[in-house]
């Protein structure tokens, strides 16, 4: 009886010492899955160096230039594209080489004479580089509904700009843009501004740069020094050419934008013109 009794107690003692007795591997379960607060911190810190990693990668690959160091990168790769009639400048726009080897972007407007009829046959074009040569460039391709044009001169070796795109652009980041408004003692003219918003007219990019015309077809760079859009439509709201008629001057209505607003076309649209084996 007395064994029995002593057997019985030993049990009940055995049970409730395994019942009171903690185990560690339940404990760190336990610790792992509620203690929020600490969970939380770990992986916040561990997304925060990720991030912070990211950050930095990126900002190597792209760093941020000053408008002075993109303005003398680039400068060399904006050209003035002249229209002329009977060897008299009449009108002009600008451009940027995209390859080296002469192919050049710039505005369908700038080069496009159709509304002249007959006489746009007897218009002829001239590209001006920075340092003062001169080529007759060669129309490649051209879409009016865009409002872009690719020209060609026979030239090598040239300066040229490097593409970016829209993709990571936000309101608000600056915009750099280079090009020749109103006259050609205005070349190489530098005007900066911010964007102001995306998807307007026609897709195009919204910036509070100032756009004259001239501008028509030049770059506008990013602050890492790619150009991310094509000036296209100007402030005071009218882009003229003109016609030289024997001694008359003949005004030509080009574009009409909202007066005030300045747009850029994305770079993103020109993959399509420059689809071609340079």
């Amino acid at each position: 009886m007395n064994k029995q009794r002593i057997f019985l107690f030993l049990t009940i003692v055995s049970f409730l010492f395994i019942i009171i007795q903690p185990s560690s591997s339940f404990s760190n379960q336990e610790y792992q899955a509620f203690d929020f607060s600490s969970d939380q911190t770990f992986n916040s810190n561990a997304l925060n160096k990720k991030q912070k990693n990211l950050e930095n990668k990126t900002s190597e690959n792209h760093p941020k230039l000053s408008t002075e160091k993109i303005f003398s990168d680039n400068k060399s790769a904006v050209v003035i594209i002249v229209g002329k009639y009977k060897n008299r400048n009449i009108c002009h726009g600008s451009g940027f080489i995209i390859k080296k080897n002469g192919f050049i972007i710039t505005n369908n407007h700038v080069i496009d004479m159709s509304s002249l009829g007959q006489q746009a046959s007897l218009i002829e074009f001239e590209v001006i580089l920075e340092d003062g040569r001169t080529f007759l460039p060669q129309i490649i391709k051209k879409d009016p509904e865009i409002d872009v044009a690719l020209l060609k001169i026979n030239a090598s070796n040239l300066s040229s700009v490097h593409l970016g795109s829209i993709s990571e652009c936000q309101v608000g980041e600056n915009v750099i843009i280079i090009g020749t408004p109103l006259r050609l003692e205005f070349s190489l003219s530098l005007t900066t501004g911010v964007i102001s918003g995306f998807n307007r007219l026609k897709g195009r990019i919204q910036t509070s740069a100032i756009i004259h015309g001239g501008n028509s077809g030049g770059p506008a760079f990013n602050q890492e020094g790619e150009v991310i859009g094509i000036s296209v439509a100007v402030a005071a709201g009218i882009d003229k050419k003109f016609l030289v008629n024997g001694d008359t001057i003949k005004p030509i209505l080009i574009n009409e934008a909202a007066y005030g607003i300045t747009y850029l076309i994305p770079i993103n649209f020109i993959r399509n013109i420059t689809n071609l084996t340079y």
